[in-house]
């Protein structure tokens, strides 16, 4: 139709094959600075690509502006994003969300909250395998398996007394 334009799979502003190179910049990028990489995604509309990085121990603001500086750069000589952009680079936060297996792996121990498609569940993680979770609640620990789960992420208390 006149005046109206269409975007096919492949006008994508970041195509499927590049998003495995950017992936794997930016993990060089962050393995070289003894971080890691928690989640990135890349808003199509807005244009914002969003690097969330981690560590042991956290990450600080002066982490995030090296690692903004280093992966603009990279980014920049590699040309794999074909438009202007913003790129932020930010810890994924206290309340961080789970979506992976590996995320989950990391919060064993800690108080989450997970929701289900018509329920929460608020408890402690005590298990992570291939098919899902294990949480303690007050009732009892209840078995989620990852298909279930809608959203689930971090409750971290806030210890004001701690200093990084």
């Amino acid at each position: 139709m006149p005046g109206i334009e269409r975007k096919t799979a492949g006008d994508r502003i970041v195509k499927a094959f590049e998003k495995e190179v950017l992936l794997q910049t930016i993990k060089g990028i962050l393995q070289e600075k003894d971080l890691r990489l928690y989640d990135f995604d890349f808003n199509e509309v807005a244009k914002i690509l969003r690097v969330y990085i981690d560590r042991e121990g956290g990450v600080t603001i002066s982490d995030c502006q090296r690692i903004s500086s280093a992966l603009s750069q990279e980014l920049d000589k590699l040309d794999l994003i074909r438009h202007n952009y913003t790129l932020e680079v930010s810890s994924p936060g206290i309340n961080r969300p789970l979506k992976r297996p590996d995320h989950f792996r990391w919060a064993l121990g800690k108080q989450v909250e997970i929701d289900l498609a018509d329920s929460k569940i608020q408890g402690f993680l005590r298990n992570v395998d291939e098919n899902g979770i294990v949480v303690a609640t007050p009732a009892g620990e209840k078995a989620i398996p990852f298909p279930v789960i809608t959203r689930a992420k971090v409750l971290e208390e806030i210890n004001y007394d701690k200093r990084r």
